[in-house]
């Protein structure tokens, strides 16, 4: 099954695009060496706002890339937050509609609705 951790976030004001540009050219391949990782997005919900997914192949490679992330994370993106919470959990229902499988699975991610 696949998992997710889920970043909602605010940035100091005006510096939204530095933010998103800095994960484009360093965090992005930083995350794309790490064994079980799938796809990253960032979403963003207003003018300093923003969702970030990030999807593993499960709770083990997340947690085993966590230590090497957060420190780059503490370093780099830190000065960047205002607020942010990092929920995370395994994906129960995942799909697209552009002919590509969602990340880790077929057409169709279901799990536990228990």
């Amino acid at each position: 099954m696949s998992f997710a951790s889920v970043n909602v976030f605010t940035v100091r004001a005006g510096a939204m695009d530095a933010f998103v540009a800095l994960q484009h050219d360093a965090f992005l391949p930083l995350l794309r060496r790490q064994s079980g990782f799938h796809a990253f997005e960032i979403v963003r919900t207003g003018a300093d706002t923003g969702v970030a997914t990030l999807w593993w192949a499960s709770e083990e490679a997340r947690q085993a890339a966590t230590p090497e992330l957060n420190r780059w994370v503490e370093e780099h993106l830190a000065p960047f937050f205002i607020a942010v919470d990092n929920p995370a959990g395994p994906v129960v229902l995942s799909w697209r509609d552009d002919g590509a499988d969602p990340p880790g699975a077929g057409p169709h991610t279901v799990g536990s609705y228990a």
